[in-house]
């Protein structure tokens, strides 16, 4: 069974008006967040399960995405997404059941940057050199692998789409 593991970086957030964590979106990031969203349902990447981070930022960027999917969509708030390295991230997606098809997972740079880099081996040229250069705020990166999740490695997997919506 092929996996997909889609990318969202938050939505644009407000700078120094609280802590980092509850940073809330801007009205251009509101616009973005669902704007991401429509992206996900128009590419059909809508998830099985979405794993985000419980920074203020991840959380309304999820909410409103989701208003542009079906209902249901499991989701769970992990903290260890916030500010996580590669290492953790690699080894939280590594957690995930192997039912699971498409895993969403909503989070922050440079983390998300670093692991698209780090997992996508191969996938057309133009979204590898994209890929490569920056995740923007509202950017989704989904790529494909083979393997079950807990053998997730660097370079396992085939980078499909790359795209930042805006609202």
């Amino acid at each position: 069974m092929k996996r997909r593991l889609v990318l969202l970086r938050h939505a644009k957030a407000e700078r120094g008006s609280t802590t980092d964590h509850e940073r809330p979106l801007t009205a251009r990031g509101r616009a973005d967040a669902i704007a991401a969203g429509r992206c996900l349902a128009e590419s059909k990447l809508a998830p099985d399960l979405t794993i985000c981070s419980t920074a203020t930022r991840a959380k309304e960027t999820w909410v409103l995405a989701a208003t542009e999917l079906e209902d249901g969509i499991e989701t769970t708030y992990e903290r260890a997404v916030y500010h996580a390295d590669l290492e953790d991230l690699v080894a939280l997606l590594r957690e995930t059941p192997d039912d699971v098809q498409t895993l969403l997972l909503v989070g922050h740079n440079p983390g998300l940057h670093y692991l698209v880099q780090t997992l996508a081996g191969s996938g057309p040229e133009h979204l590898l050199r994209e890929a490569r250069e920056h995740l923007a705020t509202s950017g989704i990166a989904a790529l494909e692998f083979d393997v079950p999740w807990s053998e997730l490695d660097p370079g396992a997997g085939r980078l499909f789409e790359y795209v930042v919506a805006r609202g």
